[in-house]
């Protein structure tokens, strides 16, 4: 695998805040920086929108970051019916909601209010596993490492209530309702809710305005609709929180937090380390799957925030996210201070990401991993 290092300067929050326009848009660069990016600009103009008509995709959204902030972001299509969508549109993330929710935690036990090792009861515990013990030895690493016990929902059992199907910490398995757990124990431990949380900690901090998961932040109608299978639309239907899925943000605002993981001193050493350590090597499972083993990684696992795909010479940290309207992606490889978002309103988007990511990312493995996961729609 060859590496190169592709650098772009950064794209100030003022400028951000200001961008209407609906394709490739960028401030400013040194001349050679503005020619690389000119023909970025002229490569997507002309690229993306037959790509969004062939797999009927309404729109799409990306931004490049390093931990000077945003490079280049770029939105396309419709955000929704007649609308064009824009470099502020707001798309509904799916599962990388999971990514700014663990940074929240994170930030919140970097300030002393939480230890992650320490089991959350009694301050919380959800009153459907009250009775059992497994209650009492849940911590947040578990949850954040999805670790948790819990299935991925609740209502995925029977009767429709929470139940552990195994011992915390003991294996994997991947979790909406650990992530919500954890976070209604810092709600309560900080007495706010969190939605202000996320806010407080982690999308203020990193200058990211365009990012909610109500229509009641202030930031007027710059929410997408998304695209069912069958066609139809759905509007944003934002009643409450979830750490888990459904916040709305712009790719953009998504990178700057990346921006800021990216950024040396964004937590302290030790918290560092956690981030970015594997928590559960995952790597003989996920290498079984027929074609993921030509391109397997040294090894990958769960970590506190998302997947990380160890290679030889650097370490992809990536969140994916997909409903039946949206599809979502976020990685990031500090050896190379590189991140990216993308984010479109339909599950057919992901068909385009290793597209839009091999342009700015040369690790060819990684790139067939989104490949793969493309077609696995």
């Amino acid at each position: 695998m060859t590496l190169k290092l592709i650098t772009l300067a950064a794209v100030s929050t003022s400028f951000l805040a200001s961008l209407t326009g609906c394709a490739s848009q960028a401030v400013a660069q040194p001349e050679n920086e503005t020619r690389y990016l000119s023909r970025q600009h002229a490569h997507f103009d002309a690229l993306i929108p037959g790509l969004l008509e062939a797999h009927n995709v309404p729109a799409i959204t990306f931004a490049v970051v390093s931990s000077d902030g945003v490079g280049f972001a770029a939105a396309y299509g419709e955000a929704r019916p007649g609308v064009p969508a824009t470099t502020q549109s707001m798309f509904n993330m799916a599962s990388v909601t999971k990514l700014l929710a663990s940074e929240t935690v994170l930030q919140i036990a970097d300030a002393g209010l939480i230890d992650i090792d320490v089991p959350m009861a009694p301050v919380f515990v959800d009153p459907d596993v009250a009775a059992d013990p497994l209650s009492q030895r849940l911590t947040p690493r578990h949850a954040l490492a999805h670790q948790s016990g819990f299935p991925n929902w609740r209502s995925m059992n029977d009767d429709g209530r929470l139940a552990f199907q195994f011992e915390p910490g003991t294996r994997p398995g991947y979790s909406g309702e650990g992530y919500n757990y954890v976070a209604r124990y810092v709600a309560q431990i900080t007495g706010s809710s969190f939605d202000e949380l996320i806010r407080t900690y982690t999308l203020e901090p990193a200058g990211a305005r365009y990012a909610a998961f109500s229509h009641e932040s202030g930031l007027g109608d710059n929410f997408t609709w998304s695209k069912l299978p069958d066609g139809s639309f759905v509007e944003a239907d934002m009643q409450t929180w979830s750490a888990a899925d459904d916040l709305y943000g712009s790719a953009s605002a998504v990178g700057l937090v990346l921006s800021n993981m990216l950024t040396e001193g964004s937590l302290s050493a030790e918290l560092e380390a956690d981030r970015r350590t594997i928590q559960f090597d995952m790597t003989e499972g996920f290498c079984s799957q027929g074609p993921i083993a030509a391109i397997c990684p040294n090894a990958m696992g769960f970590t506190l925030t998302g997947i990380a795909f160890e290679y030889a010479d650097e370490t992809v940290f990536w969140q994916g996210g997909g409903d039946a309207g949206e599809s979502a992606v976020a990685f990031m490889v500090p050896e190379r201070d590189f991140g990216m978002v993308i984010i479109a309103n339909s599950a057919s988007g992901r068909r385009l990401f290793s597209t839009i990511a091999e342009v700015f990312y040369d690790n060819e493995d990684f790139i067939a991993f989104l490949e793969f996961q493309g077609s696995q729609e």
